[in-house]
């Protein structure tokens, strides 16, 4: 349905945020819907078992002292979507949204790339509520829900993001802003500017076969650690 109206979501999403969009504001490859209730049955979780659906289940849990929790359902299937009978509906979906899983990202990559980025993972996985969400474009490391760094692969590396936070125009920095220590000076740099003269800012530290998993795990910990405050 959203993407046979277009337009009349356009308009939605123009009002909302106060501005004119065009079609090609929008990058409609990477749509998703989110479905949000405090249960879902057996039923409900099944359907959604597929690894590449453009789809989420979370739980949301209200507590007595007003806290408030959410939980996503995680999707532990190898299945394609495209796999089902349903041809007529799945392919016009699949043909325009697109959702890439690990192993596509992996498939531009080397193998020495291969087993630097398994090696990494393995590290990181063991830190608490931190999960991989891949995307269009790169792999995120998320802590609830929290964007912890972002990778984007390449034939004979990976370029590993690590956002600071925001300079403002009055110099004022965003709460949190990251500073990393680091010894061997493998991190850069690298900035932009959006038209209300906020400045992003991020490190990017471009891994190798030659970069060592420990040294990027203690730059890792360092955005992890920081994000506990």
């Amino acid at each position: 349905m959203l993407l046979n109206n277009k337009s009349d979501f356009l308009l939605t999403l123009s009002q909302h945020l106060n501005k004119v969009l065009k079609l090609e504001d929008i990058d409609w490859s990477q749509s998703k819907i989110i479905f949000v209730s405090p249960s879902f049955n057996s039923y409900q979780k099944d359907s959604v078992n597929f690894k590449n659906l453009p789809f989420e289940l979370w739980e949301i849990k209200r507590f007595s002292n007003n806290t408030i929790v959410f939980n996503k359902h995680k999707s532990s299937s190898n299945e394609s979507i495209e796999s089902l009978n349903n041809k007529n509906v799945i392919s016009s979906v699949t043909k325009e949204v697109k959702v890439k899983d690990e192993f596509e990202h992996l498939t531009k990559c080397n193998q020495f790339i291969i087993d630097k980025w398994n090696s990494l993972k393995n590290k990181i996985v063991e830190l608490d509520d931190v999960e991989i969400v891949s995307k269009n474009n790169y792999i995120n490391w998320v802590y609830l829900n929290k964007n912890l760094c972002y990778f984007i692969f390449r034939k004979n590396s990976i370029v590993l993001e690590i956002g600071r936070g925001n300079i403002n125009p009055d110099g004022s920095k965003s709460k949190n802003y990251f500073n990393i220590d680091d010894p061997k000076k493998i991190s850069k740099e690298s900035s932009w500017e959006w038209k209300s003269g906020t400045k992003g800012t991020i490190y990017k530290i471009s891994i190798t076969k030659d970069i060592e998993i420990d040294y990027l795990m203690f730059l890792i910990k360092q955005k992890y650690n920081s994000m506990l405050d």
